[in-house]
């Protein structure tokens, strides 16, 4: 516990470098950037075992807005994992620079993710309907501000 990682290349163009990092046990490992507006983590156990993805993506109308999905494997689910990589994923966007409000979003038939906004005191913003297609068919989005 306690080990500093230093990324190794600068992310170009994203204006999201947070490169001095203190892992807990569960701790995000960064993985790609991708059109110059996101950033992706592995979210890694122990030994590197890779349990999750987190990924931050920055608004392209709101610059300074920035929202955080995560995705937990299958293996790893109703161990609280979600929770973890919501929290870390808020955390990690909250030190980017010029960041002022950070996000996440959910299919309003996602419960378990409606239970994570809730577990991490996430204020829900707005329900955009038909805001997405989730598991074949579209569905309303909640909104929530972390």
């Amino acid at each position: 516990m306690g080990s500093v990682y230093r990324l190794p290349r600068h992310i170009e163009g994203t204006g999201m470098n947070d490169w001095d990092n203190t892992f807990p046990p569960l701790h995000l490992r960064a993985r790609s950037a991708r059109f110059g507006r996101a950033l992706h983590y592995e979210a890694v156990r122990g030994h590197g075992e890779v349990v999750g993805l987190v990924s931050l993506y920055r608004d392209r109308e709101r610059a300074n807005t920035v929202e955080v999905a995560f995705w937990v494997d299958p293996v790893h689910r109703g161990r609280g994992m979600g929770t973890e990589l919501c929290r870390l994923g808020a955390e990690r966007a909250r030190r980017l620079p010029g960041i002022g409000r950070v996000v996440m979003a959910c299919a309003e038939e996602n419960a378990a993710a409606q239970r994570i906004a809730e577990k991490v005191g996430a204020v829900l913003l707005q329900v955009l309907p038909d805001g997405c297609l989730y598991r074949g068919g579209l569905c309303a989005v909640h909104l929530y501000l972390l």
